[in-house]
């Protein structure tokens, strides 16, 4: 158990509860999985990430995610299938609700674009149904996914908020320290082909994929952009734009996936725009007024920053809710999905 000094400690609702992974990879996903076991630890419960593929890797933890787990680990087949255990599936990992007969599950909807299965099914919908028998609970990461699960008849009452957070290096960035540059960030691996169209009829605008960076070459190179754009699909509330957010961009996106909920992505409307070549000059024109009249423009992401700088409070009432009685047991449905 890792527990922060001080802290004190709740009754957690699971003898263990396994959170399953990739092995060594550090994403979004993995990075909000290790998360999620550090603070189970270290509100007073007993979790394991649990690694998938670890016969490809020698070494199963991402150095950078170690200070989360720090031995609590295991593997996918070590799990112990007793029903005093909770494993939790993020839905890229869904065949293994079919892997065992015991333990509950919570199946965590960290995406709803990236669902991949070897289930015969002819749609998502019979996947559900499929499933949803052998299913506990529904965490939710986005708006986005909440509504793809009532859309798809999972009872709301069913289904729980449980999203993410930024690590601190972007919740601690000291934004008016940096000199701004006009640059235009995005990102390589999503949207290209209209990314693509938007670059090759701007020709007066710097724009630099974020590829081949280390996370800190990342961070670096937003803390000097003024501008990110993303039009590519959004599978869940993605943290690349609100990296961004945090970092001083002024963030233009499309509207697919998550992008189209408020809830997900709380930018005006004004920098939300159809990946449709009608809309180039459109989209070229706000990124021109952006980068000229910088100053003015990202005042209006303030609200956006707040809203980022208190998931991690938000996220650790959710983890209470979820996975502990005592007081947070008095508010077990304060974070249901409306």
């Amino acid at each position: 158990m890792l527990v922060e000094e001080g802290r004190d400690l709740l009754t957690c609702r699971y003898s263990r509860i396994y959170v399953l992974c990739p092995a060594y990879h550090k994403t979004g996903g993995p990075e909000v999985a290790h998360q999620l076991v550090y603070w189970i630890n270290n509100l007073g419960g007993d979790a394991y990430i649990a690694y998938g593929n670890t016969e490809r890797y020698k070494i199963w933890t991402n150095k950078e995610l170690y200070k989360y787990v720090r031995g609590h680990v295991t593997r996918y087949e070590d799990i112990s299938d007793i029903e005093e255990n909770l494993v939790i599936v993020p839905e890229s990992a869904i065949d293994y609700v079919f892997m065992t007969k015991k333990v509950r599950i919570f199946l965590w909807w960290l995406s709803v674009d990236n669902l991949h299965t070897n289930v015969d099914v002819s749609d998502k919908r019979e996947l559900l149904g499929c499933i949803d028998q052998r299913v506990d609970k529904h965490l939710v990461q986005s708006a986005y996914a909440a509504d793809f699960l009532k859309k798809n008849g999972i009872d709301r009452v069913r289904i729980s908020r449980l999203a993410d957070y930024l690590n601190d290096t972007y919740l601690n960035n000291d934004i008016k320290k940096e000199k701004k540059e006009n640059i235009v960030v995005f990102n390589p691996k999503k949207g290209v082909d209209f990314t693509k169209k938007i670059i090759l009829n701007a020709q007066n605008i710097k724009f630099v994929p974020l590829s081949n960076m280390t996370t800190e070459e990342v961070h670096h190179l937003l803390m000097k952009a003024k501008v990110y754009i993303d039009f590519g699909n959004h599978p869940g509330k993605d943290r690349i734009p609100r990296e961004a957010v945090m970092s001083g961009c002024v963030v233009i996106t499309g509207k697919r996936g998550s992008a189209a909920f408020y809830e997900d992505v709380p930018i005006p409307e004004e920098f939300k725009f159809e990946d449709d070549e009608k809309m180039l000059d459109s989209i070229i024109g706000k990124i021109n007024e952006s980068l000229e009249r910088y100053e003015k423009t990202v005042i209006k992401y303030r609200d956006y920053q707040k809203r980022i700088s208190g998931e991690k409070a938000e996220f650790i009432e959710d983890v209470k809710c979820i996975f502990f009685d005592s007081e947070a047991e008095l508010n077990e449905h304060s974070n249901s999905v409306e």
